[in-house]
């Protein structure tokens, strides 16, 4: 019962989250690294209560699901169905982690998601299922996904936890960096609502201001900047 539930829920996420894979491949084509990040961040944002809700509802459900279904004789099934269904509420991070991985061609993750995800289910079941049969192997697939959803975690961090510069009141004096020897690098960073500094009468206008020195922007974000 367990299992025929999780081919039903896969088919379900894919066709959530499948319409959204040419995006990314349309994004990394024509080179949007900035528009392909905000997709994928709206993307875990709006569909992360959508996978909460129906695997809890799920979870909280299944003895009822189980036995109006098929009946008490299959009692036993309903801690199996349980187990399985708790790997699914991670579709939020897995799905758009996948098309973000294939579409940059990130074949670090890409491998070791490949390798991860056999090797942790194959000894997960070996060692579960001679002790607990075939609830074992429903706990070295729900395993296997959390490791797998830990390894989209680190490969995605960058995306969904940006640095941000921001002014909340977007009154804020702005950035500016003069004259240092070493290069100044920002990575994966948002900067939102500054306005020109307000230092004297030294007539500054921009909202980030760079003087006599080398500056790198990688994956950076400027939005609703105030400036001259």
């Amino acid at each position: 019962i367990g299992f025929t539930f999780i081919n039903f829920l896969r088919t379900l996420w894919n066709n959530v989250f499948s319409p959204f894979a040419q995006r990314f491949n349309h994004f990394v084509s024509k080179g949007q690294s900035l528009e392909l990040k905000q997709m994928i961040r709206n993307l875990i944002d709006y569909t992360f209560p959508l996978c909460v809700i129906v695997t809890l509802t799920l979870f909280l459900s299944a003895e009822k699901i189980v036995l109006f279904w098929v009946g008490p004789e299959y009692y036993n099934s309903i801690i199996i169905f349980k187990i399985l269904i708790l790997g699914t509420g991670f579709s939020f991070i897995l799905q758009p982690s996948n098309f973000y991985f294939t579409a940059m061609t990130k074949y670090k993750f890409i491998y070791l998601l490949a390798f991860i995800y056999p090797f942790i289910f194959l000894l997960g079941s070996l060692l579960l299922g001679l002790k607990f049969g075939i609830l074992g192997i429903a706990i070295s697939k729900t395993i296997t996904v959390s490791v797998g959803f830990i390894v989209s975690m680190i490969g995605l961090f960058s995306i969904i936890n940006p640095i941000k510069i921001t002014s909340s009141d977007r009154k804020g004096g702005g950035l500016v960096i003069i004259g240092p020897k070493k290069e100044s690098v920002f990575n994966n960073t948002i900067f939102e609502h500054l306005t020109s500094p307000n230092i004297g009468s030294s007539g500054l206008t921009a909202s980030i201001t760079i003087y006599d020195t080398n500056v790198s922007f990688k994956g950076c974000i400027f939005d609703k900047n105030k400036s001259e």
